[in-house]
């Protein structure tokens, strides 16, 4: 049970980050004092480097017509990720080991398929460069850290997201701030609806596994916490959030019940199918007896397409055609792909950032992650990545909480969507600081004392 202290501490990390955010809105010199700030308070630790990246993400998700952010703060986040990293890469243990081999073998593959594939073989090694310092990075400074650690961890993500929720929830009634980028998606004090939707996620299925799938009874107030970051999911109109969070409690209350571990999960199996059985049959009935939550649902789900459209073709719209055209762009060249984070007549000088002419950023949008991978990488590159991904997928299902296991899951369906696990720069680097949280060897090494 939380006590009357871990309430007390969590309410001062609340008005913490409140009192950061605001600061933040006051002007944008302030941001880059921050940013130097966050460099120098990187250096002093594992924890210190982890919190200073969240920070980091945060300002890069801020809502622009709230926050006015300088416009070297695009290079700023490097700079972090490399301080966070030059702190952490000597903390290297047996811990995070087979990991980072299997990492290192992914890279050195696709950087040989890049040069023989790639369009652009500079922004290849460049992204996937990139990518593998983080993901290296992120792995190492969890590694570090021991169970009663991650648990303030696990206060400090959560204390995160409440105080966003506190500042976006007023934006509800100010259009030109809550809903700025189309008038229909809530976004709150984020750029964007789906970056607010993706924030929220993983500590929205954190919580509903909490309260779906746990035997231990849950209180009044968590349920109520747990409807207003669905109601806010809802509103964001994202639905790639809200499906990762049906596939992500699913695929945890699966891999929990196959758990060897099974015993240590504290599951529900049969209170958790009658919650979720429950649940489904007021949506059921609210869809039947109410036409007005009946088109709510519709225009969710449809993406305000007309009435004759159906959930078919609205993905096909959305994502159908991106899965299309990636798949046979694989089939083209199976084995090797067509490169790395690229893609054939795309690059332009709109979307490619370059220092004394060599590219820092190129900016490429790919929606569903697997039919996009394989049009990068291949046959070769997939199977030299599934001995990194098994080894986090491990990690895991391992801790014997359900919940990290949901939360875990969520991190990876947001990719149905939105392709961000190889894009460390913003939203992505976020998720992954939830990827190294819920896969690091604190949580398994604690169950087995």
């Amino acid at each position: 049970m939380y006590s009357y202290s871990n309430y007390k501490s969590s309410a001062k990390l609340i008005f913490s980050f409140l009192l950061l955010l605001c600061i933040l809105a006051l002007e944008k010199h302030v941001v880059s004092f921050v940013y130097i700030l966050i460099c120098i308070w990187a250096l002093f630790g594992a924890k210190q480097a982890i919190k200073g990246l969240t920070i980091n993400y945060v300002i890069l998700l801020l809502n622009p017509v709230v926050f006015k952010l300088p416009g070297e703060v695009s290079g700023l986040r490097w700079l972090v990720l490399f301080i966070a990293g030059l702190r952490v890469m000597p903390l290297v243990s047996r811990r995070v080991l087979y990991s980072l081999i299997s990492l290192l073998l992914f890279y050195l593959v696709v950087v040989v398929l890049a040069w023989m594939e790639s369009p652009s073989f500079l922004i290849s090694i460049l992204k996937i460069t990139m990518f593998t310092f983080g993901a290296g990075v992120f792995l190492i400074a969890f590694s570090c850290l021991d169970k009663s650690e991650l648990d303030d961890f696990r206060r400090w993500f959560f204390c995160l997201v409440a105080a966003l929720m506190i500042l976006s929830l007023p934006t509800l009634l100010i259009p030109r701030i809550g809903f700025a980028v189309n008038g229909s998606g809530f976004q709150g004090i984020l750029n964007h609806p789906q970056a607010f939707a993706l924030f929220v996620v993983p500590i929205a299925t954190y919580l509903i596994a909490d309260l779906l799938l746990k035997k231990e009874r849950s209180s009044s107030w968590l349920w109520a916490i747990g409807a207003l970051f669905s109601f806010l999911l809802y509103m964001s109109r994202a639905r790639t959030a809200m499906v990762t969070l049906f596939l992500s409690l699913g695929s945890a209350f699966v891999f929990a019940s196959i758990s060897s571990r099974k015993e240590k999960l504290d599951l529900a199996p049969v209170g958790s199918i009658m919650k979720i059985g429950m649940f489904a049959l007021l949506l059921a009935t609210l869809t039947l007896l109410s036409p007005a939550f009946s088109e709510s649902m519709s225009k969710f789900w449809l993406k305000g397409s007309n009435k004759s459209a159906t959930v078919g073709k609205a993905f096909s719209e959305s994502r159908g055609k991106g899965i299309d055209y990636f798949w046979n762009r694989f089939l083209d060249k199976p084995l090797t792909g067509q490169g790395f984070g690229v893609e054939e007549g795309i690059l332009t000088e709109k979307n490619v950032t370059t220092f004394l002419g060599i590219p820092i950023s190129a900016t490429v949008e790919k929606g569903f992650l697997p039919a996009a991978f394989l049009e990068e990488v291949g046959i070769i590159g997939m199977l030299l990545f599934l001995p990194f991904f098994l080894a986090l997928l491990y990690g895991a299902t391992h801790t014997c909480d359900v919940r990290l296991m949901a939360m875990f899951f969520s991190c990876l369906f947001v990719n149905i969507g939105e392709a961000v696990f190889f894009s460390p720069g913003q939203i992505g680097g976020y998720l992954w600081l939830i990827l190294g949280f819920t896969t690091c060897k604190g949580w398994s090494e604690a169950n087995e004392k």
